[in-house]
């Protein structure tokens, strides 16, 4: 019992083509289906065939194609790269990690950022002191959280101008916060613009968490 090649692969067609070839030639049939073996007859020459799809396997192909489309898409969306936000309005520039937005609680003297799923413990703030104000001055620890209490002030550098950094504790209804800050001054009669985030103990503890922190404090910098 013999079939024909088309027969024994669905969706695919064959074309045969004549090809010389020493010995014997198959004829477009199988002998053995089980094995799949081609069935030869003599001559000088052998059938090749080349396969072309069908619709129904190009449009399965196709909604294939689609569906992998799609998820590469999706998540290529989900991974939100660091951006960087400017300011105009205090003029400071700061690069956000992933997950970090600007919060509706912003005004025009002070810009607000949270962490979406970070919870309301979880937060940046930056804010200006008068030209006035010197970065040794004590309005700059004079940080506006319950019972700020500093365990490092110290004056550095950053962006290639004087910094103030400022790390501590404070209190959010009872429940601990630890709190990092820098300050900046970029020219002698302009304002300082300050920095400061903070969140729970146990959150900023995280290593993930303090790159973050790294990220928003070591980023800080006076708008160009």
């Amino acid at each position: 019992m013999t079939r024909r090649l088309t027969d024994a692969v669905p969706g695919i067609r064959s074309e045969i083509t004549p090809v010389l070839y020493c010995g014997a030639a198959w004829d477009g049939t199988i002998a053995d289906v089980g094995n799949n073996r081609p069935h030869y007859q003599k001559g000088n020459f052998i059938m090749r065939f080349k396969p072309s799809l069908t619709r129904g396997t190009i449009a399965v192909m196709t909604l294939m194609m689609v569906a992998l489309m799609l998820v590469i898409s999706t998540g290529a969306e989900a991974q939100q790269p660091n951006r960087v936000y400017t300011s105009t309005t205090l003029s400071f520039s700061i690069t956000l990690p992933e997950g970090w937005r600007l919060s509706g609680a912003t005004t025009k003297s002070e810009t607000y950022f949270d962490r979406e799923g970070g919870g309301e413990d979880l937060a940046a703030c930056v804010g200006t002191k008068g030209a006035n104000t010197q970065l040794a001055d004590h309005a700059v620890e004079n940080i506006d959280l319950t019972k700020f209490k500093s365990a490092v002030d110290e004056m550095t550098r950053q962006a290639g101008l004087p910094a103030r950094r400022i790390d501590g504790t404070a209190v959010s209804e009872g429940d601990p916060l630890v709190v990092f800050s820098i300050a900046l001054k970029p020219r002698p009669d302009a304002k300082i613009i300050q920095l400061t985030v903070w969140g729970p103990p146990d959150v900023m503890k995280r290593a993930s968490m303090r790159k973050e922190v790294d990220l928003l404090i070591s980023s800080f910098k006076p708008a160009q």
